[in-house]
């Protein structure tokens, strides 16, 4: 007669661990889904999307807030950046706003080599 101790070890999860396990892998939106439907299934579960705001949820949307604010000052900056650029470029290329056609002839006639009599006519 042979006799030998065998020493094992089982894991035996139970159908409540089993389901923790699904539910814990779940993201959120299928967790949101899951929900829903065990909501839909048992009457005494009240299921709303909506949730009160928690404070890090608060301090969250003053980040939110904070950083909208900070894209529309530096959207500001920017299109103010653009313009100089623009100006930049035109004074850099010669390039002038639209001048009246008087102006430009006024200007064609200081240019001109003639007395200043002769530059009031």
């Amino acid at each position: 007669m042979d006799l030998s101790l065998q020493i094992q070890q089982k894991q035996i999860l139970s159908q409540r661990m089993q389901q923790s396990v699904e539910i814990l892998q779940m993201n959120t939106l299928a967790l949101s889904e899951y929900i829903r439907e065990v909501a839909e299934e048992n009457p005494l579960l009240d299921w709303s999307e909506e949730r009160p705001l928690l404070p890090e949820d608060e301090k969250l949307l003053q980040k939110l807030e904070w950083l909208q604010e900070s894209d529309e000052q530096n959207r500001g900056f920017y299109q103010t950046e653009m313009d100089n650029e623009k100006e930049r470029e035109d004074l850099r290329y010669g390039k002038k706003e639209a001048q009246s056609l008087r102006e430009y002839l006024l200007f064609q006639i200081h240019l001109l080599p003639v007395c200043e009599k002769e530059k009031r006519y």
